[in-house]
């Protein structure tokens, strides 16, 4: 599992370097060349998809937003039985 994340209006900012400093824990980031923000919602999926499907060959892509819960167990359970 990866997180795929843009970077925050503010470069170097508190949030910034605390993805970064999760991100050296886990390595589970993947930070693409976006920054966030209301109006680019529309490009930051495009350039999420675009990046994910060039980068991994993979049956499922979910994308998610900071202010969605996922229900990791329903989510898993799609998954079952599909190896």
């Amino acid at each position: 599992m990866k997180f795929v994340i843009g970077h925050s209006a503010t470069a170097g900012g508190i949030l910034d370097r605390a993805i970064e400093a999760e991100d050296q824990k886990h390595g589970d980031f993947l930070r693409l060349p976006h920054v966030k923000g209301y109006l680019e919602l529309s490009a930051k999926t495009k350039i999420y998809f675009a990046t994910a499907v060039a980068m991994w060959d993979v049956e499922f892509y979910v994308k998610i937003d900071d202010d969605v819960h996922v229900n990791i167990g329903i989510l898993l359970s799609c998954f079952k039985g599909k190896n």
